[in-house]
């Protein structure tokens, strides 16, 4: 998606925890069978790699990280995505 322009990002309810991260790495938090993502950052947490928690969705870096559904909000994107949950409730 980014490669050719498009702006994509995929939000969830917080129905997974939301961990600090790790070793300078986030950690996969939602995860559902075989597929799995990490949350984005939480506020104040600085990583090289990955954007700060106001800048997910418009910095390239948070391509592949899942926000809060409330943190998309007013914001353009060509492509999005909703993460349920199969079997449980938020």
């Amino acid at each position: 998606m980014e490669k050719d322009g498009s702006r994509a990002r995929m939000t969830a309810g917080f129905c997974w925890e939301w961990k600090a991260p790790s070793d300078g790495q986030l950690l996969v938090e939602v995860q559902i069978g075989e597929w799995h993502r990490p949350w984005n950052a939480k506020d104040g947490v600085q990583l090289d790699s990955v954007p700060e928690s106001s800048q997910w969705a418009t910095d390239p870096r948070g391509f592949g990280q899942i926000g809060c559904i409330c943190t998309a909000q007013n914001f353009e994107f060509d492509w999005t995505g909703v993460v349920g949950t199969p079997t449980t409730s938020c």
